[in-house]
């Protein structure tokens, strides 16, 4: 094998343990037990079809170096509404809430951590 194909190779590896290890630290979701600010976010039908069937949903933090900056979102559920109103996304898209805290958790409107899907807003 020439070399230059050998350190492509090695390269790739290394890329893809790299991915890897970032996506399996943000698996396992903060889940706080005393939320005094809750976050809103906005997702489509599987969120729903997956809470239905009492499967748990993670919203991602920031991946791969801020490239993916964290999930959207909002300080309150109308927020959300207004926002899926505003970029023409309903009826696929619905509001959910989070289990972070607002304060805590989030920076320049994206959550700053992976956090689970609680449930839908009312």
């Amino acid at each position: 094998m020439k070399p230059i194909v050998k350190k492509l190779i090695i390269i790739v590896l290394i890329l893809a343990v790299a991915a890897f290890l970032e996506v399996n630290d943000k698996i396992k979701p903060l889940i706080r037990k005393d939320i005094k600010n809750p976050i809103y976010t906005i997702g489509d039908a599987t969120y729903a079809n997956a809470l239905k069937a009492n499967r748990g949903v993670v919203k991602f933090g920031p991946l791969f170096g801020g490239l993916y900056p964290g999930g959207k979102a909002f300080k309150t559920a109308d927020e959300a509404r207004q926002f899926l109103v505003h970029q023409q996304m309903q009826p696929e898209f619905g509001v959910y809430q989070l289990s972070g805290d607002y304060r805590f958790d989030v920076k320049a409107g994206y959550i700053n951590k992976s956090l689970a899907v609680i449930k839908k807003a009312e």
